[in-house]
């Protein structure tokens, strides 16, 4: 069964608050937490959750409100659990 688009993009979303939040132990909104078929189809979704979440914000917000590093360190992650 594929995960639906907005399902991930829903599930991206609560991963990068709890990063922000310093949430970055265990829990359902850790990447640790996430299978690996769920992390491929995540990254799969992760440019569109990018684009969005960038243009809702604006560079200078996206940047200073460390959703950059948020962002980037995720996709990282991501990928090494695939």
């Amino acid at each position: 069964m594929e995960l639906s688009r907005d399902y991930c993009l829903k599930r991206l979303s609560k991963i990068v608050e709890s990063r922000l939040e310093g949430n970055l132990g265990d829990g359902p909104h850790t990447v640790e937490s996430i299978p690996s078929h769920v992390a491929e189809r995540l990254v799969d979704v992760y440019d569109d959750f990018l684009f969005s979440l960038w243009m809702s914000m604006g560079d200078t917000a996206f940047n200073r409100l460390g959703y950059r590093n948020a962002t980037d360190d995720l996709l990282e992650q991501l990928k090494q659990r695939i």
